[in-house]
């Protein structure tokens, strides 16, 4: 009796053809994937914590024409002033900032070090891969503790200590938090009309450090720039926004936040939507092209069947063979990946999305594969006289 394997390789050509169709097929699917968990990460970078906020667009572009700390100062003093604000956010960034043995990305982006007001990291929190958020004790403690996010998530871990060469000199710092390799930021140097978070959502490029630290502030004031159009702000309830208008546009934290919560809840099936069509176009395809070669394989079958092997036996040898193409097209896809989504956009590992889909994806094509072939239990030998050896 011929061995499955042998009868494999043999049709080499025809199941090198199969491999090549699951790898782009598996390709599409992930690369799908990447883009589906690129826009869900955007919906779900921030959580919000705080009531009664609100972004306050266009504030710093009229009020402080500059990113120095006087003029921003300045300009916050304004802000308190008005009838029912009670506090103002913001975070001032540097760039001078190395980190002792370490080299930034080869896009040389570099390394961005941004501190947090009480109200931007009380008021809300970045979604974290790895650790915890900021707490009151991190701001005045004497260790430096920092989240990290960009590329530099994939060479440390939480828990790890980093030396940062600042202009004030080099401080010792603990990572608590990790955003991870592809994360987002509020940007309050961008403006936009979009009333979720996604629609504020500024990818990091390059690095990034966080941190809420009150002294490291003071100690590089001079070397940090302050926000140039947009602050985050907090306002008693039932204040008259009216004398607000004045200085910008304020846009309801709290509604970005119910906006949000709504669409992530409406996303999956918008996602389903979106590519229902060339997924059931992908599945049936490779099932029809399955089936039309299991056809062609009828004169064969019926030889089989002539020596004796049952029809059950012939089918598993039939699902033997697409089990392995199915398997090493995936085991190439997995391999390639991280150079695909590195040609589309940035190098990433086989994330936990990639495999659930790429599983039910499968098991979905492995049993419409084996309902479309299961017509090769019931050939009769008698069938051979009926056909011609092509």
């Amino acid at each position: 009796m011929t061995l499955w394997w042998k009868d494999y390789f043999r049709n080499w050509k025809v199941n090198l053809f199969m491999i090549l169709q699951i790898i782009f097929v598996f390709a599409l699917l992930n690369i799908q994937i990447y883009f589906i968990m690129f826009d869900y990460n955007q919906l779900k970078f921030a959580e919000k914590k705080d009531d009664n906020l609100y972004i306050y667009q266009n504030v710093m572009g009229v009020l402080n024409k500059d990113s120095s700390y006087e003029l921003f100062k300045n300009a916050e003093s304004i802000l308190l002033q008005i009838p029912g604000m009670e506090e103002v956010g913001y975070q001032s960034q540097t760039s001078d900032v190395e980190i002792e043995d370490y080299i930034a990305d080869e896009l040389e982006m570099g390394i961005t070090l941004n501190i947090l007001s009480p109200l931007m990291w009380q008021g809300y929190q970045y979604r974290l891969e790895e650790g915890r958020w900021f707490t009151e004790s991190d701001s005045q403690d004497a260790q430096l503790q920092i989240i990290i996010g960009g590329l530099m998530s994939k060479k440390y871990k939480v828990g790890d200590h980093l030396t940062l060469q600042l202009e004030c000199g080099n401080r010792d710092a603990v990572i608590i938090g990790d955003m991870g390799p592809e994360c987002y930021m509020f940007d309050f140097n961008y403006w936009s009309f979009g009333q979720t978070f996604s629609d504020n959502a500024q990818m990091v490029s390059g690095d990034v450090i966080l941190t809420n630290d009150v002294q490291l502030e003071e100690e590089l004031r001079d070397n940090l720039t302050y926000p140039l159009l947009s602050t985050l702000v907090k306002i008693k309830k039932g204040t008259d926004m009216a004398p607000f208008k004045k200085y910008g546009r304020l846009v309801s934290f709290d509604q970005m936040s119910d906006n949000t919560k709504e669409q992530s809840e409406k996303y999956a099936w918008q996602v389903f939507c979106d590519n229902a069509i060339w997924i059931l176009v992908i599945i049936f395809g490779i099932a029809g092209t399955s089936y039309l070669i299991a056809k062609k394989r009828r004169y064969q079958w019926g030889v089989y069947s002539l020596l004796g092997m049952s029809g059950n036996r012939l089918l598993l040898n039939m699902m033997l063979q697409n089990l392995l193409t199915y398997l090493v097209g995936i085991g190439l896809i997995i391999s390639l990946y991280p150079i695909l989504t590195k040609i589309v956009v940035l190098e990433m590992a086989f994330s936990k999305a990639n495999w659930i889909a790429t599983i039910i994806l499968f098991i979905i094509i492995f049993t419409v594969s084996y309902v479309s072939n299961c017509y090769i239990k019931h050939i009769e030998p008698k069938e051979i006289l009926a056909q011609t050896k092509e």
